[in-house]
């Protein structure tokens, strides 16, 4: 009897002990996993039109562009706009005749003959004559524009058309300037660039490249934006930099590829859509 009584006070001194031990270990409650927005993160915006940033070996230059001097001549990508039109030469002139649909463009070195004298009572003779030129544009026999230059020594480059407006480009062969006309509008009077050139169409928005100064930038859809370059070229750059007659510069629908000059040796650089 005495040895039973042992036992059950044993029994109840352990069964208090694991009672004190299980009352310290922790209760895990269930755990939502849901994942929520963390409202409290600030939102951040990038200008890329102040603040360029970099995504590989392109820079933006505007909300639209971008700029890159590490890809390579051949990597020119996109469609090529080759045009309609036929060159022509005359006793009155030469230019190219240009097709859009059923509309006919005409865009022309022609000249007027009338002779010449240094006074009134100067009797001139036939044989003199002096020749006023003019770089003009025609739509279907219609003159759109008419600038007066001093000799043959122009040449008409090209002519486009975006929508219900139309851009061209023509140079001084002398001097190598050139004059980008848009809608009847010579653009180097307005913008006072000493030289506008290469005219393209991005995206159907005309692009076209400017100097004014010593400074060189493209104009993109009536938008100037500046580049860090002394020199660009548009004329074929031969044998240095860009293999044999390569035409500079080039274009297609979504880029154009140009080439600087920085001491005596050509760059190739890229400038395309974003």
């Amino acid at each position: 009897m005495r040895i039973l009584k042992l036992l059950l006070l044993l029994f109840s001194v352990f069964s208090m002990a694991l009672l004190s031990c299980s009352s310290n270990i922790p209760v895990i409650n269930k755990i939502d996993l849901t994942l929520t927005p963390n409202t409290n993160t600030p939102q951040t915006s990038l200008d890329n039109t102040t603040a360029p940033t970099v995504s590989k070996t392109r820079i933006n230059l505007s909300p639209e562009l971008y700029l890159d001097e590490a890809s390579l001549p051949d990597n020119l990508q996109g469609e090529i706009y080759n045009g309609d039109y036929d060159h022509f030469s005359n006793q009155n002139g030469n230019g190219s005749i240009y097709r859009f649909g059923s509309e006919e463009w005409v865009t022309s070195l022609t000249w007027t003959r009338t002779l010449p004298f240094s006074g009134f009572n100067e009797t001139p003779q036939p044989n003199e004559e002096l020749r006023q030129h003019y770089i003009q544009v025609w739509r279907s026999e219609n003159l759109l524009y008419s600038f007066p230059v001093n000799d043959i020594g122009y040449e008409q480059k090209n002519l486009l058309r975006y929508g219900d407006h139309w851009i061209f480009w023509f140079t001084d062969l002398d001097t190598n300037l050139g004059w980008v006309v848009q809608d009847g509008v010579t653009l180097n009077n307005i913008h006072n660039y000493e030289s506008a050139f290469s005219v393209f169409l991005l995206d159907n928005k005309p692009f076209f490249f400017f100097q004014r100064d010593n400074q060189f930038g493209v104009s993109f859809n009536n938008q100037e934006i500046l580049l860090p370059y002394s020199n660009i070229s548009y004329a074929p750059i031969c044998c240095e930099g860009g293999g044999s007659g390569r035409w500079n510069p080039r274009g297609t629908n979504i880029m154009v590829g140009f080439y600087t000059k920085e001491n005596s040796e050509y760059r190739y650089i890229e400038i395309g859509l974003r």
